[in-house]
C-alpha cells in the first residue's frame, strides 16, 4: 500500500507506469514516442468507431486517431517538440561541453600534477580551469622533449606530450636542406617565387594541423575556419625561418634541390608598398623569435587557435585549447630565460 501523500506516476493518456512529464504532460514511455511521431499527422488519422474508442494500455494501438485525440485532451503540446534546426543546435551544444570538459580535464590532470610535485612555488594554482588568471604563478618550467632535459623531474606526462605532438606536427612544414640554386631579382621571378612557396606552404600547414588532436577534436566547420584565417597569418610569420635578419634576405626552399634567394631590396624594385610592408615586419620581428625554431612553433599554434575567427561556431572550445599553448609558451619562455 503506497504511503500516504505519494502518487503513482501514471500516464495521463493511457494509464501504463509514466516515466516522466513528456511534452507538458507525465505520460510513458510508448506515448511519448507516439506523440513525437504524429503529432503534425492528425489529418491522416480516420477512426471507424466515431472517435469514440478506449485509450488504455491494452487498447491504445488500435486506434492512432483517438490517442492522438486523447494526447492533445490531457495537455501535451507541440511546442515542446523540437524542430530538425533545434535538434542540430541541441547537438551542437552537447558537443561543445563535451569537447570543453575534455580540455578541463586535461588542465585539472595538469593542475594536480604540478600541485604534487612543484617544491619550491611561491603561490599555486588555485583553479586551472580558468588558465588566464594562472599565468602569473610560480610553476616548474616545460622542457622540450628530447631537446631540453634540465628540468626533466618537474614535468608531468601531460605537458610532455603535448609538446611532443607539437613538435612532431610541425615537422610537415619544416624546409629540407637545400643548396642555393638560383637568385630572384626582377619582379614575375619574385612574384613565381613567392607564388609556389605560397602554395607549398599552405598544403604544409593543413598537413600539420591534422596531426594536433586539439585541432582534430572540434567540429569539421571550425578546422576550416581556422585554415582558412589561420594560414593568411602563419604562412607569413613562419617565412621568418627563412629570413636572415643581417643580411636582409630570404633563402626559399622550393624542393630538396633547389633553392632562391631573394632580397628584401628587390621588393622595392618591384612594389614600394609590399617592400614597406616587408621591411617593417621583418625589421620589428626579425629578432624577436631570437632564431628558436620552438618559440616559432609554439606562435604557430597560438595563432592557429584564435577563437575571434570569422564562423566560429566552438569559440569557447577553441579558447581553451589557444590558451594551453599560451600557457605553454609562456612555461617555455621562462625556463630559457630564468638564467639571463
Amino acid at each position: 500500500m503506497p504511503k500516504k501523500g505519494v502518487q503513482s506516476l501514471i500516464c495521463c493518456v493511457c494509464g501504463d507506469k509514466a516515466i516522466a512529464f513528456n511534452f507538458g504532460v507525465q505520460s510513458c514511455e510508448s506515448c511519448k514516442a507516439f506523440f513525437r511521431r504524429n503529432a503534425f499527422r492528425d489529418h491522416t488519422f480516420s477512426c471507424y468507431f466515431d472517435n469514440k474508442c478506449e485509450v488504455d494500455v491494452i487498447r491504445r494501438r488500435f486506434c492512432r486517431k483517438c490517442r492522438l485525440r486523447k494526447c492533445f485532451e490531457v495537455g501535451m503540446n507541440t511546442a515542446y517538440i523540437f524542430s530538425d534546426e533545434q535538434k542540430n543546435k541541441r547537438k551542437a551544444i552537447v558537443e561543445e561541453n563535451r569537447r570543453k570538459s575534455k580540455v578541463n580535464n586535461e588542465l585539472n590532470a595538469i593542475h594536480s600534477s604540478n600541485t604534487s610535485s612543484q617544491t619550491q612555488s611561491d603561490s599555486s594554482l588555485n583553479d586551472t580551469n580558468n588558465i588566464e588568471e594562472s599565468y602569473d604563478e610560480d610553476f616548474p618550467m616545460i622542457p622540450i622533449a628530447n631537446q631540453i632535459t634540465t628540468y626533466d623531474k618537474n614535468l608531468n606526462q601531460i605537458e610532455m606530450n603535448r609538446l611532443a605532438e607539437l613538435l612532431n606536427a610541425t615537422q610537415k612544414i619544416r624546409d629540407p636542406v637545400s643548396k642555393v640554386t638560383s637568385e630572384a631579382t626582377v619582379y614575375p621571378e619574385v612574384r613565381q617565387t613567392f607564388a609556389i612557396k605560397g602554395e607549398q606552404e599552405i598544403k604544409r600547414f593543413a598537413l600539420m594541423c591534422r596531426h594536433l588532436s586539439a585541432f582534430t577534436g572540434i567540429c569539421d566547420e571550425d578546422k576550416i575556419s581556422l585554415l582558412k584565417a589561420g594560414c593568411v597569418e602563419i604562412v607569413p610569420m613562419r617565412s621568418l625561418i627563412a629570413y636572415n635578419n643581417e643580411r636582409q634576405y630570404w633563402a626559399i626552399v622550393l624542393d630538396s634541390n633547389n633553392t632562391t634567394i631573394i632580397t628584401l631590396e628587390s621588393l622595392k624594385k618591384c612594389n614600394q608598398n609590399v617592400y614597406e610592408i616587408n621591411k617593417n615586419f621583418f625589421t620589428k620581428f626579425g629578432g624577436e623569435w631570437d632564431f628558436d625554431s620552438i618559440i616559432l612553433d609554439l606562435l604557430t599554434a597560438v595563432a592557429l587557435f584564435t577563437p575571434d575567427r570569422p564562423n566560429i561556431i566552438h569559440k569557447n572550445v577553441v579558447k581553451l585549447q589557444q590558451q594551453m599553448y599560451i600557457h605553454l609558451l609562456r612555461r617555455y619562455l621562462r625556463l630559457k630565460y630564468s638564467d639571463t
